[in-house]
């Protein structure tokens, strides 16, 4: 669109293609993609780049705030050399299950893996974690596999296994901060990639755990790190637009049936006076600003979608 840019992703995930090829496992990809689904559903602005350009310079051309190595536990020493670095200098890593590496290909930071395979059921959250997004559900079933880790001294216990070893660690290294899963995070997650509408009508196939998407959005949320806008329906899916003194927020309904969400756009207004309209039919919507943000209630028809006009006015 004219004179609006989609909203900057400050999360790059790295697709795995080393993992595919030595690890000959669909595991990863299918962490991977289940995990990207977690981040678009929390309404987060993804980039999926490549092990090539990050040994090209991408994590700091593009000035990203979080890299996440999600199924993809083995990488060339360029690319993990690369990430440390990102790390070292400020960037915030993001990872989970890595168990063994193969030959000269090993994840960036091995020596956080004490055992690569270990049978658990499920980890809970720790209680500090659980209050901060709201849930009295803190018990998330392991999805996969997993490994015991090795937690460093100065690490902060995010989850704990059912037996009491670390689930989710994080720690600070160098300027930067690590946070390292052991287990498929993506997994934890859910079972089935996209398909919204087919998960609504079989629950008993396809599993959401909710707890693990929020949990990741507080994760992101704690870095400094906010989507551009949220939908408090995860199945309606929300994008914006920027532009000079306005805003335009998509909304796609993904369900075969009317839904209703109430969409947060996380855009500081200040003290000017702004209006909301529907884009097409340039029709009024009632909107409630708070702490410099916008929130309103919308009502999508199945499958389809509506774009908002925020502006200055």
């Amino acid at each position: 669109m004219k004179d609006y840019e989609l909203s900057r992703a400050e999360v790059a995930l790295l697709y795995p293609w080393t993992s595919m090829e030595l690890k000959t496992d669909d595991a990863y990809n299918m962490d991977n993609l289940l995990f990207y689904m977690a981040l678009v559903r929390s309404g987060f602005p993804v980039d999926v780049i490549s092990e090539e350009q990050v040994v090209n310079g991408i994590l700091k051309e593009r000035s990203y705030k979080v890299l996440c190595t999600i199924g993809a536990p083995v990488l060339p020493e360029n690319v993990a050399s690369e990430i440390k670095r990102f790390v070292n200098n400020g960037g915030i890593l993001l990872a989970d299950y890595s168990g063994e590496g193969v030959g000269g290909f090993q994840p960036v930071y091995p020596e956080l893996v004490e055992k690569p395979s270990v049978d658990h059921v499920a980890y809970v959250l720790d209680e500090n974690v659980s209050r901060s997004i709201g849930l009295v559900k803190t018990i998330v079933p392991v999805g996969n596999r997993c490994e015991k880790l090795k937690a460093t001294p100065d690490s902060k216990i995010l989850a704990r296994f059912e037996n009491g070893d670390p689930a989710i660690i994080q720690f600070k290294e160098g300027k930067g901060s690590v946070v390292k899963a052991g287990s498929l995070i993506g997994w934890d997650y859910s079972n089935y990639p996209g398909h919204y509408d087919l998960a609504a009508m079989f629950p008993f196939h396809i599993r959401r755990n909710e707890t693990v998407r929020l949990f990741i959005s507080r994760i992101l949320k704690g870095f400094d790190v906010t989507p551009p806008a949220e939908s408090s329906n995860p199945d309606i899916e929300v994008a914006v637009w920027k532009g000079k003194d306005r805003s335009i927020t998509l909304a796609i309904n993904h369900l075969n049936e009317p839904s209703e969400t109430e969409i947060r756009v996380n855009q500081k207004l200040g003290r000017n006076k702004y209006s909301l309209t529907e884009f097409i039919s340039e029709h009024l919507v009632a909107m409630n600003i708070q702490d410099g943000t916008v929130s309103f209630k919308v009502k999508l028809p199945s499958f389809r979608g509506a774009a908002y006009l925020l502006r200055r006015i």
